[in-house]
This record gives structure tokens, C-alpha cells and sequence, in this order.
């Protein structure tokens, strides 16, 4: 009986390392309580060392996503469990230590004063200036993440007639960080969603001999600035030439002389299209996931 039951916490606990190599599956295990089975298998002294390396790969897989921990970080007896783990081993450079290294470094941000002071010397001592690098590389990267949009408004004389509108629009999808832009022609006007400094768009357009005046210049918090979108004359980007040709000749005359288009990020129709795509087979991947961690509960806990 016994050797039954370790056959199947072995098919378990593998199951579940297989199920977080998923990226997507990760955030899905933790909130559903598996920690807490991962951490108990580390306690059990019947259980082979097989089968706690496994636990522990898993345990570090899920602990590497941002997500996870803060979660994990607060659950009861995983440092006390992995620091007890630790101290058993003979042989600090194994498997299991190196694993144990590991977990607590990617948790170490997160824990508690009794947590920490629960850590050996020998496991704490290159955390911190690890973390620290860990931690200055997040905050650059949401930093750059959080990169002022800008909204420009452009008068260009030359804007007079369809030729140059369509010269102009080749000149700002080729612009580095441009994100929409909509024509006005009549007003010889074209309002610019971007991300790059206005100083760099002027500079490339008078590179072509535009004569060019800037009427605003503002900061945008929002991902769209949604002041200047006209619905009618929305032309994304996938719309082909033969759609475009067609919607021209409609008797509509701003559609004549208004244009607009999302370059890139996720507000075009195709991107939600897109998105919502990939979303589907990780909804349904998450149903499977749920499912089979409600049906191992179930039967080992």
C-alpha cells in the first residue's frame, strides 16, 4: 500500500512540474493552493529525494513569476520547511540545496523580518546584493514600461491636396515610436500619437521641405488619445487597398479629407482580434489546469 501511494505522489508531483513549465499555468497553480501540497512533500521523510528535487523544481518555477511572490512569499511553513530541507543535507552544493538557493532568492523581497531571520548565513549571505540588482532592473524596466505618450498637433503647409497626405503618412509610419496619427486636410492639420519627442518629428519632416508650425504639444497618460478619433472615417491598418479605394468613392466628404491609423499597440481591430485568439487556448488550458489540481486534492489531500 505504501508503495502505491508513493508511486502516485510521484506521478502527482511530476504532473505538476509539467503543468508549470507553462508560463500561463503558473499564476492558475498558486492561487488554486497548490503551494501548500508542493511544501508538504518537502516534510515528509517517507518520500524519496526524487520526489522533493521535483517539488522544488516546481516550487522555483512558480516562485519566478511576478505574480506568484507575493502570494507564496505569505505561505505558512514554506522557509521554515525549505530551511529545514537545507539543513538536513549533508552536501550544500546538490541538487536540492542549489534548488533551495534558488526559491529563497527569487522569494527574498517579499519576506518577512521572521522569515528572514529564519535563513542561514550561508543562504542568505548573496541574496540581498542579488536582489538588489533584481529589484534596480524592475524598476528600470517600469520606467521605460511608463514612457510618457506625447499628442501633436502639426500645421504643414504643403498638406493640400491627397498626393501629399499619402507622402506625409509614409514619412510618420517610417517615424520610430509612432502610434496613430489623423489627417486633417482641409485644415492642413495632422495630429500625431507618439511616442518619440516632437523635436525628432519636426526634424524629419524638414529633412522633405515641409514647412512646418507646432499648434499643441501635450503629454498623454492613456495608452490612446481618443480626442481626434472619427469612427466613421477609422481606417486601421489591415483595411486593404481595394477596401480603401472603395470607401473613398462613398459620397462622404469627410472621408475625403480625414484619415486615421493605428500603427501599432493593441488598438486595432486585428490586434483585439489577435489577442483575443491567444487568450482562448489559455482560458481553455486554464480550465484543464484547474481541473486536474481540483481532482489531485481531492484524492491525496
Amino acid at each position: 500500500m505504501k508503495e502505491t501511494v508513493a508511486v502516485d505522489v510521484h506521478r502527482v508531483v511530476t504532473k505538476l512540474r509539467t503543468l508549470a513549465l507553462d508560463r500561463d499555468n503558473q499564476p492558475v497553480i498558486v492561487r488554486r493552493g497548490v503551494t501548500t501540497s508542493l511544501v508538504s512533500f518537502l516534510s515528509q521523510p517517507h518520500y524519496s529525494t526524487n520526489v522533493k528535487i521535483i517539488a522544488c523544481e516546481t516550487i522555483k518555477m512558480l516562485s519566478s513569476h511576478p505574480d506568484n511572490t507575493d502570494l507564496m512569499s505569505k505561505e505558512p511553513n514554506i522557509i521554515e520547511s525549505l530551511v529545514a530541507l537545507y539543513k538536513s543535507e549533508v552536501d550544500k552544493t546538490n541538487t536540492l540545496c542549489t534548488l533551495i538557493h534558488e526559491i529563497i532568492n527569487n522569494l527574498y523581497m517579499n519576506l518577512g523580518r521572521e522569515q528572514l531571520e529564519l535563513l542561514p548565513n550561508d543562504l542568505i549571505s548573496v541574496q540581498a546584493p542579488m536582489n538588489e540588482q533584481i529589484n534596480a532592473s524592475n524598476i528600470d524596466a517600469k520606467k521605460k514600461k511608463r514612457r510618457k505618450k506625447r499628442n501633436v498637433v502639426l500645421q504643414i503647409e504643403q498638406l493640400t491636396n491627397e498626393k501629399q497626405r499619402q507622402r506625409l503618412e509614409e514619412l510618420i509610419l517610417q517615424l520610430k515610436g509612432t502610434i496613430s496619427y489623423t489627417f486633417n486636410v482641409p485644415k492642413k492639420q495632422v495630429t500625431v500619437y507618439t511616442r518619440t519627442s516632437t523635436d525628432k518629428i519636426l526634424e524629419e519632416l524638414a529633412k522633405n521641405s515641409y514647412t512646418i508650425s507646432v499648434i499643441s504639444d501635450s503629454v498623454c497618460e492613456t495608452e490612446y488619445n481618443n480626442i481626434n478619433y472619427d469612427k466613421e472615417n477609422y481606417q486601421p491598418q489591415y483595411l486593404s487597398p481595394e477596401k480603401t479605394q472603395a470607401a473613398q468613392k462613398q459620397p462622404t466628404k469627410a472621408s475625403s479629407y480625414m484619415q486615421s491609423l493605428v500603427a501599432c499597440e493593441d488598438n486595432s481591430l486585428q490586434a483585439r482580434r489577435k489577442k483575443k485568439q491567444q487568450q482562448q487556448p489559455k482560458e481553455e488550458n486554464g480550465s484543464g489546469v484547474t481541473g486536474f489540481i481540483s481532482k489531485i486534492t481531492s484524492v491525496f489531500w
